[in-house]
């Protein structure tokens, strides 16, 4: 067929198709000029990889590499895009398809003419899976011969045969653009459909009221009128089977909205962690940390449920006012509606107020658990048993008075209002039917406004208390939001790509024989006078290996900190070849350093072995990495450790797994740092919970690996 054919474009184009299908999906962001192409793309895949990464940084996206199974593609290629999808050309080389998204049985795809052109999802898996399938698709349609099997069964058979042979087999997919986590908020909700689903489900909950107020109507005309009308109850019956229909399809557009926008939201707040400084977190302690993850739970529950609610208030207020204006009690009947609703916004500021202190309360009572718990051992063994528990009865009375003065306020603030709107209502209601000539088709659509002002009642009372509850949590979670909207001070964070490598982990000739300079570093605690160190010059040349001493609390590990780019200095410069931070972006300086920081700064994952040491370099990791891993891992004396696990580098170690003793667990560190690939790499204190022997091995692993090495430990 036709629309089957794939126009795909030329590799080197790469930078173009990014550019159209960041265009086409709406992923530009307003302010940003548009790349011109950044020349031609490379044809390897991990060059092309730091290419497309490095235009989509210009473009303010974020282009991640995608990798699925055999039997993930189909998937991928539905809810992956918009992606630029790797296909082989046929002779050895590669080219791109626009994936712009779909479907069903049909995607879209963007062509290197501009045009916007539906093809066959079919097409397209085939198209992915068809390296594999060269190789073990014939042997596979042979033995189905054989069987006699002919036609769309052959194609049936062949497909579930490939399926159960390959079907966990990995295929590298293409890379999937995204706006970057700090983007405009609102931008990435478009972008990924969650305002289109918003509004589904907001154009649903109003087709349904309109169709609950016309029940009523219906009702009235044909058993109201003081005679029976089948043609009105008939309608009033069909009517009312079609609002379970209309709250099925409301549910469901509103649970979409939810998942995308909670997902976006939690990618934010984990992009805005990763912006704050690493001191500022440190400062604020494990239990505010905690409180941090408490509340961004709620705050993506609550914010997806106020933008909803404040909608929905907005479409069943009217339609109450509407119907209520429209029946017995006309503009009175709206007049003592719109004055409840004055008073339960009233209530919700009231019920704020209360809402903020008791979930102050309760981060109080969460950070003092916390601190009581990692201190638990210390207190035991050098607090008298009278001293234990000090405290913690008066801070729970504080929280449980708190909760207590909530209920009191949610209770007579929200509850109460809608129960005497219903009472109220009835009583205006009644007093204006008991009036001659009042029609029946007027006495149902009061009732119906009299109901669905009980429902918006309840409706702005939740979401009031919704809101109350957001604008508590966001005191904690609002700074991390906002941190990710903090620029990055320029840089391309694919900008820096690693140098290319002989074996044995030197770096090639091309590379600058300068990796790190330092002029005139200074540093100083905020608030202090007294500067920790300044003026220091430190300059790295490649073959370089240097050790600096000096006293616990001297500054060692803060000047590690600013050679990394995790601090930022008071005075001076710290340069590598491309720049400096700024010039080069936090990504792009963090390819260039590595270390391997004190064992407390550090951390063993509840992972696999494997993914502990390549985690800084790159995952999934590929069968040449793990050998790598497995070299550095020898050289640092962990090879009979490596023997001893029944899964090797891919068996569970950290929490739950494989346990490792702190001299195993440092030469893990240190494993890390090597493996990261970087011009120069830093061990902070890294050697001290090791044996001489192992000391040994471990220094002259570093030395043989490292382009450039920095040692810090005490004289």
């Amino acid at each position: 067929m036709k629309h089957d054919v794939l126009v795909t474009w030329d590799v080197r184009r790469a930078g173009e198709a990014l550019a159209a299908l960041a265009r086409v999906g709406g992923l530009e962001c307003d302010g940003v000029e548009r790349a011109a192409g950044g020349g031609a793309a490379p044809a390897e895949r991990r060059e092309l990889d730091v290419f497309l990464r490095r235009e989509g940084a210009r473009q303010a996206l974020d282009v991640e590499s995608l990798e699925c199974t055999w039997r993930e593609v189909a998937d991928a290629a539905r809810f992956a895009a918009p992606c630029l999808v790797e296909l082989p050309d046929g002779e050895g080389g590669l080219r791109l398809l626009a994936l712009l998204g779909g479907r069903g049985r049909h995607l879209r795809v963007v062509e290197p003419s501009g045009r916007v052109r539906r093809v066959s999802t079919r097409a397209v898996v085939d198209a992915v899976r068809a390296g594999l399938d060269a190789v073990h698709g014939p042997r596979v349609e042979a033995r189905l011969a054989n069987a006699g099997l002919r036609g769309h069964r052959l194609r049936r058979a062949r497909e579930e045969w490939l399926a159960q042979s390959l079907g966990a087999v990995p295929l590298f997919f293409g890379w999937v653009l995204r706006p970057r986590p700090g983007s405009p908020f609102l931008r990435q909700l478009r972008s990924s459909g969650a305002l289109a689903d918003l509004a589904r489900s907001v154009a649903t909950h109003g087709l349904a009221h309109v169709t609950f107020v016309a029940a009523w109507i219906a009702l009235g005309r044909g058993a109201l009128t003081g005679h029976f009308e089948p043609g009105w109850v008939l309608l009033w019956l069909l009517l009312l089977a079609t609002l379970p229909l209309l709250g099925a399809l409301e549910s469901l557009w509103d649970g979409l909205f939810g998942l995308r926008a909670g997902t976006l939201l939690k990618r934010r707040l984990l992009h805005g962690v990763l912006a704050m400084e690493p001191d500022e977190l440190r400062a604020e302690g494990a239990g505010r940390g905690l409180g941090r993850v408490l509340e961004s739970e709620a705050v993506e529950h609550l914010a997806v449920a106020s933008v909803t609610g404040v909608l929905l208030a907005a479409i069943e207020l009217p339609v109450a006012f509407w119907a209520l204006a429209a029946g017995p009690t006309g503009g009175r009947g709206a007049a003592l509606l719109a004055l409840w609703v004055v008073g339960s916004v009233a209530a919700s500021a009231w019920v704020l107020r209360a809402q903020v202190r008791w979930t102050r309360g309760r981060l109080a009572a969460t950070e003092d658990l916390i601190e009581r718990i990692g201190g638990h051992r210390t207190r035991v063994a050098q607090q008298t048993s009278d001293r234990l528990h000090a405290g913690e009865d008066e801070l729970l009375d504080r929280y449980l008075a708190a909760g207590a003065k909530l209920d009191r306020r949610v209770v007579l603030g929200n509850q109460l209002l809608s129960a005497t709107w219903l009472i109220v209502g009835l009583a205006v209601l009644g007093s204006h039917l008991a009036a001659a000539g009042v029609g029946a088709t007027a006495v149902a659509g009061g009732l119906g406004g009299l109901l669905l002002g009980v429902r918006a009642l309840a409706r702005v009372g939740a979401t009031g208390g919704q809101v109350a509850g957001l604008v508590a949590a966001w005191d904690l979670v609002g700074p991390l939001f906002n941190a990710a909207a903090e620029p990055e001070a320029a840089g391309d964070p694919a900008a820096v790509p690693h140098p290319q490598r002989r074996d044995g982990g030197e770096p090639a000739e091309c590379a600058p024989r300068t990796l790190l300079s330092v002029r005139g570093l200074g540093f100083g605690w905020p608030g202090r006078t007294r500067a920790l160190f300044e003026d220091v010059d430190l300059e790295l040349r490649q073959g370089d290996r240097v050790l600096l001493e000096g006293a616990s609390g001297a500054g060692k590990s803060t000047l590690v900190g600013v050679l990394l780019g995790l601090r930022r200095p008071t005075s001076g410069v710290v340069l590598r070849p491309e720049g400096d931070r700024a010039t080069v972006g936090a990504e792009g300086w963090r390819r260039g350093l590595s270390a391997a920081p004190q064992f407390h700064e550090n951390h063993m994952f509840a992972a696999s072995l494997a993914f502990n040491l390549l985690m800084g370099r790159r995952w999934p990791a590929s069968d040449e990495d793990l050998r790598e891993a497995e070299e550095v891992c020898t050289e640092l004396g962990l090879g009979p450790l490596i023997e001893s696990m029944p899964g090797g580098l891919q068996s569970q170690v950290g929490e739950g797994g494989w346990r490792l003793s702190h001299g195993e667990r440092s030469r893990v560190f240190l494993a890390r740092a090597l493996l990261q690939q970087s011009d120069v790499v830093v061990l902070d204190e890294s050697l001290g919970a090791m044996d001489p022997e192992n000391q040994e091995l471990a220094v002259a692993c570093a030395a043989r690996r490292a382009p450039a090495l920095l040692v810090v430990a005490h004289p």
